[in-house]
């Protein structure tokens, strides 16, 4: 596990993005709770942004799906910035965003009502697409694990950006004997026990203080092979 802290804080680097209002137009600004949800979505786009360039250089620009993203900050955040060739906000109720708040977005931005659980309609969709990508920086215990395994049984997808949005109290008893004997909070030993049989990376963000969790689950797969590459170094077990 990567202690992580780059440059000011991800408020700061959003309201300096000329598409900010535009953004916040799209999601219907008065519904979400604009600087922690803001900030969450800034972080994943962090760890987004260098695949999703490199993506553009293969045979098909890749397609990102924004689960469980509650309002959709994440996916228009991703529309505007990154080289997508479309950007899909998954939500399984009536929180799913309009397509007509996202009017300038309708070419590469697509809302779904989906259930992640159920069905084989959303499955089907993502393994259809090359060079697939996965994100959520809003999904709680349980939601987290399915991504994780949607991750895991789709070998089309080349990329998984997670930050989960979960308390301590709800993850321990998900924690194998080691790590639940470790020093680490209980949120840490729960995402490293993920990350660990996922060959993943974990980061905790020091920019995400004071906004939920900081703890972000990367996993990424080769374009070539479709395998998964290993972590450019172990994940380990510091102290905090």
């Amino acid at each position: 596990m990567t202690d992580w802290k780059r440059g000011g804080s991800y408020m700061t680097q959003f309201l300096h993005l000329k598409a900010a209002g535009d953004v916040l137009n799209a999601v219907g600004w008065p519904n979400i709770l604009p600087e922690r949800d803001i900030t969450r979505a800034m972080a994943c786009i962090q760890l987004l942004r260098p695949v999703a360039r490199g993506l553009t250089k293969g045979a098909e620009p890749g397609t990102l799906f924004d689960l469980c993203c509650r309002r959709g900050i994440l996916a228009v955040l991703a529309a505007h910035l990154l080289p997508y060739k479309t950007v899909f906000a998954v939500e399984m109720c009536e929180n799913s965003p309009p397509l007509d708040t996202a009017m300038p977005l309708t070419r590469r931005f697509t809302p779904i009502e989906a259930d992640i659980y159920k069905g084989q309609a959303l499955v089907d969709l993502i393994r259809s697409k090359t060079g697939a990508v996965l994100a959520s920086s809003h999904a709680n215990r349980s939601e987290s694990e399915r991504i994780v395994h949607l991750y895991q049984t789709s070998p089309n997808v080349l990329q998984l950006v997670l930050l989960p949005d979960v308390q301590g109290h709800q993850v321990r008893d998900g924690i194998r004997k080691p790590l639940r004997r470790s020093t680490l909070d209980p949120i840490s030993a729960w995402a490293l026990d993920m990350a660990l049989w996922l060959r993943a990376d974990v980061y905790k963000d020091s920019r995400l203080r004071g906004f939920g969790p900081r703890v972000l689950i990367h996993a990424r797969r080769s374009w070539k092979a479709g395998v998964t590459e290993p972590a450019p170094s172990p994940p380990r077990l510091p102290s905090f």
